[in-house]
């Protein structure tokens, strides 16, 4: 099981608390964290699941050979708890199309996405979630319901799951769900 936590990168305080205590939550539930492992949040969700003995997938929009090499990730992806990913060439430099093309795989390899933070209308974190909102990537996108956040509320407007707090969340249930086949085996015999 793999849930998406996705964010700009504002720095509110709120903000990376309420994106920490969502992470430690899924690590303790087994839940792999899937993130773009973008410079300040994205790398902020790496070293959440590395102090909490989790997983990551991270999926960039950088350069992959810069990115396995530096400390932390390296060590879990040694020990088989980070898998870092890319569609681009490995020596690639950030663009924004290349962040809006991988957050369709950000969405498509979770079983649920969690918006904490995006502004209304701008961002590759607003165009993914729009996107992924639009287009089906994910069955079921969470949104942070903070009235301080427009954008936030506009896409819980749009189609997004609210939540007010991470404990509200039940993930070991989700995991569950997740976890269970669509259909079961029947037999003729």
């Amino acid at each position: 099981s793999s849930m998406a936590i996705v964010s700009n990168t504002c720095a509110r305080p709120d903000v990376l608390e309420c994106a920490c205590e969502l992470a430690a939550r899924a690590c303790g539930a087994g839940i792999a964290i899937v993130t773009g492992g973008e410079s300040g949040f994205g790398r902020l969700m790496e070293r959440e699941a590395l102090q909490e003995g989790g997983r990551v997938i991270s999926f960039l929009a950088e350069s992959l050979l810069e990115r396995v090499y530096q400390p932390g990730l390296g060590e879990m992806i040694a020990t088989q708890r980070a898998l870092v990913m890319s569609m681009i060439h490995p020596e690639a430099k950030y663009t924004a199309t290349h962040a809006l093309e991988r957050n369709k795989c950000l969405y498509a390899l979770s079983n649920a996405a969690f918006v904490i933070s995006c502004e209304k209308g701008r961002g590759t974190t607003w165009e993914g979630a729009s996107s992924a909102l639009r287009n089906g990537y994910c069955e079921k996108i969470y949104v942070w319901d903070n009235p301080e956040i427009p954008g936030n509320r506009e896409l819980i407007a749009r189609g997004a799951i609210g939540f007010h707090s991470p404990h509200e969340l039940p993930l070991n249930e989700m995991k569950r769900a997740w976890e269970a086949p669509d259909f079961e085996q029947t037999s003729l015999f």
